[in-house]
């Protein structure tokens, strides 16, 4: 599991787009498009500014889930944009 204290930040080929379901991806290198629900657009939203802790708590706050589920789950959601190139730890 990643610690709360490490940040993240979106690829630079990436552009954000947060409506009030969720967000769009688009990677405009590559050509591909990603959707996620609302608590995908929050934490997609948090990597720019804040910690994966800072995160959790923000989501588990805002939607009333446990902080021990939304840990596991953001480290699920993270690696996996991780393993596909669109989420980098900062220089």
């Amino acid at each position: 599991m990643l610690a709360p204290t490490t940040r993240l930040k979106l690829s630079s080929e990436l552009r954000l787009s947060t409506h009030s379901e969720g967000a769009v991806l688009l990677d405009v290198h590559g050509g591909r498009v990603f959707s996620t629900n609302r608590i995908g657009a929050v934490i997609l939203a948090g990597l720019e500014s804040k910690t994966l802790g800072e995160i959790a708590a923000e989501v588990s706050r805002e939607f009333s889930v446990p902080l021990e589920q939304v840990q596991a789950d953001l480290t699920d959601f993270v690696e996996n944009l991780g393993r596909r190139k669109l989420v980098s730890r900062p220089a």
